[in-house]
């Protein structure tokens, strides 16, 4: 977006998003007390990783005024073009304790004037009812350009209004392997692996025991040391070793020097082919459809292990021939689509 004009990131204070960068996060519930049980036995690495992240955003985002949705509708500027998205802003398992809609979200800020576009906006998993669908699609209408992440949202959202829905994916595969790497190199990357031979990455979301078998299957076909990422103090794999306080920047080299990459990350997935990775996506359960609408839109469709009986060593390597040519495509259906904003 920047290459078309000045672009600022508005810097909107959602107490529920925001509290995951709170040192001790803390609420009057048993997952609350929990949560802060945990942040308290992690507290170094914890504050490292904090400390990591604000670094990151202060250095690489250009943020407007910070505030509630009350004080950004007083005191923004009143910019031409309001764009929301990525990932899942519309999910209000995401963005509300209580499963609600954040307007915010949505662009209620405050400038009915501007252009509204969503670009690779998503709810991941989320089931809307007869209460959040009509309060969505309301809050649709006056959008001039809506684009979703995933292929099943495209259908979806298609047959609830009358509005062009386009499928456009995710930000993170607009830019290639240079680019992110020259982000690296021209940053201050604290990273440590652990160790100097080729290793097996494990980025761990939501620490099923799926993920521990592919990764042992994996890592005895392979022979490589493992690298577990992951800041749970509770989830463990054998023989590997953790590291607890990657930022962006950490995350990003780890994923490129690996020599394969086992995730249940969306954004662990994306990284691994932008960096053209062998790797396996472990999909089970909730959020699977944000993986499979990725692996779909490249033809690696059978990189996702529900089983893991069917890895063998002749699966190892991945075939980036197709797959690059796909990601081109999908580089360039985006951009096309970045362009036709700025003719609005």
């Amino acid at each position: 977006l920047s290459e078309f004009g000045s672009t600022h990131i508005i810097d909107y204070q959602n107490n529920h998003v925001s509290q995951s960068l709170n040192i001790i996060r803390f609420s009057l519930s048993i997952r609350g007390l929990m949560a802060a049980g945990k942040d308290l036995l992690r507290l170094r690495s914890r504050w490292k990783v904090i400390k990591r992240f604000h670094a990151f955003a202060e250095n690489h985002f250009d943020l407007t005024i910070s505030g509630n949705r009350q004080e950004l509708c007083r005191n923004l500027p009143k910019f031409n073009l309001l764009v929301s998205g990525s990932d899942q802003i519309w999910n209000p398992n995401c963005v509300s304790g209580k499963n609600e809609i954040d307007p915010a979200y949505y662009l209620e800020l405050g400038n009915p004037e501007a252009i509204f576009v969503a670009f690779s906006s998503s709810w991941g998993d989320f089931k809307f009812d007869n209460v959040t669908k009509p309060v969505m699609v309301n809050l649709l209408k006056k959008y001039h350009k809506i684009s979703v992440r995933e292929s099943d949202s495209k259908k979806i959202l298609s047959e609830w209004t009358d509005q062009k829905i386009e499928h456009i994916c995710d930000p993170t595969l607009l830019l290639d392997s240079k680019v992110w790497l020259h982000l690296v190199d021209t940053s201050v990357v604290e990273v440590e692996t652990y160790t100097n031979a080729p290793y097996l990455l494990c980025y761990s979301v939501s620490q099923h025991n799926l993920l521990k078998t592919v990764v042992a299957k994996v890592a005895e076909l392979s022979g490589l040391q493992v690298i577990l990422l992951d800041q749970d103090n509770f989830f463990s794999i054998p023989n590997s070793k953790k590291i607890t306080n990657a930022g962006p920047l950490e995350f990003i080299r780890l994923i490129a020097n690996a020599e394969f990459v086992v995730t249940d990350s969306l954004h662990g997935l994306c990284f691994s082919l932008i960096f053209g990775k062998s790797f396996f996506s472990v999909g089970q359960g909730l959020g699977s459809n944000r993986i499979q609408s990725v692996l779909r839109d490249v033809g690696l469709l059978d990189r996702l292990i529900l089983d893991v009986d069917t890895i063998t060593i002749s699966r190892l390597v991945v075939d980036y021939e197709n797959t690059n040519k796909k990601i081109a495509e999908l580089r360039q259906q985006a951009k096309l689509f970045v362009a036709e904003i700025f003719a609005l």
